[in-house]
């Protein structure tokens, strides 16, 4: 496997690429879009994009929407974003919420997906974000529903929730799927619970709402596991790769690329641990939305790769 190293900046860019088959291969990438630098009147992301998703199209205009959130924003503190393309190379910024009443320490974490939690085929940013240091009961679990009305995510959360949890912090990341084969999707998250910076505070988690009004949620919490993980897990996969029909999940705990296998199974809200291994020798190694997996040689088998930092 090649590693390669590169500088984080505040940027978000677009690349195409052209591939071609045969005996020379032309990957040249040119960029088609980039937001504004801070030095150039830029600032949206707040700080380096963390959490990205897409694409998607919520207003059904035939133009592709992403959602990114930020890290790392110190003062400016985390925010959600709603970007859409709106011509051929050309994006805009369509929303935006800034988390002021959570953590903005310089090495804040946020991160997105878009569900459907309350089933009512209209979409929701999930956000997973740090809480402010040293406050017990923040709500790092912020939800945006789209406005079929205004065609925009609402000025304000249309729910959050603390999660059961001191605080949130390293919110690596977080994902909405429905894995035990009731009418719920479930909302799983791998976090550090407070009190704030205590090491060994880990929590893997699954639940789902489970009276499907956000307007007045009520949570069920369907699996817990304090102890695995020993910190953040900064990816959360799902997928079926032994093709049992039961789903499993995946997260790569912090450090030396720990990757870590949890399954449904086969009941209602019911999952267990199934096994967790060490891919790499390197303190460093972890992982970003990095896994990916699929039949990728049509020998129906599945595959599961996975990129390391």
């Amino acid at each position: 496997m090649h590693t390669m190293t590169i500088q984080i900046q505040k940027m978000i860019c677009f690349l195409c690429f052209s591939l071609i088959i045969g005996a020379e291969v032309d990957s040249s990438f040119s960029v088609k879009w980039t937001d504004l630098p801070w030095g150039a009147g830029g600032f949206h992301p707040d700080g380096p994009p963390w959490s990205m998703v897409g694409p998607y199209d919520f207003d059904n205009d035939g133009y592709g929407d992403f959602i990114v959130t930020s890290s790392y924003t110190g003062s400016f503190c985390n925010g959600v974003y709603h970007f859409e393309a709106v011509a051929n190379d050309s994006i805009a910024l369509q929303w935006y919420y800034y988390f002021g009443d959570l953590s903005c320490t310089y090495d804040n974490y946020s991160s997105v997906t878009v569900g459907d939690v309350d089933g009512d085929s209209i979409p929701e940013i999930i956000v997973l974000a740090d809480t402010e240091p040293g406050v017990s009961g923040g709500h790092g679990l912020q939800i945006f529903e789209w406005n079929t009305d205004s065609l925009l995510f609402p000025y304000m959360p249309t729910t959050t929730w603390d999660m059961g949890l001191d605080s949130v912090w390293e919110a690596g990341q977080i994902i909405a799927a429905e894995l035990d084969g009731d009418a719920n999707q479930e909302v799983v998250v791998s976090i550090m619970n407070g009190p704030w910076g205590t090491t060994g505070s880990s929590h893997f988690m699954i639940f789902e709402l489970e009276n499907s009004d956000l307007d007045s949620p009520s949570w069920h919490i369907e699996y817990t596991d304090p102890i695995t993980t020993n910190w953040s897990g900064y990816n959360i996969y799902v997928n079926d790769l032994d093709q049992d029909g039961l789903m499993e999940i995946y997260t790569v705990a912090y450090e030396y690329y720990r990757l870590i296998i949890y399954e449904n199974t086969g009941s209602e809200d019911l999952y267990a641990y199934q096994t967790d291994f060490y891919v790499s020798n390197e303190l460093n190694e972890r992982a970003n939305q990095s896994m990916v997996m699929a039949n990728f040689n049509d020998d129906n088998t599945n595959e599961l790769y996975a990129v390391t930092s």
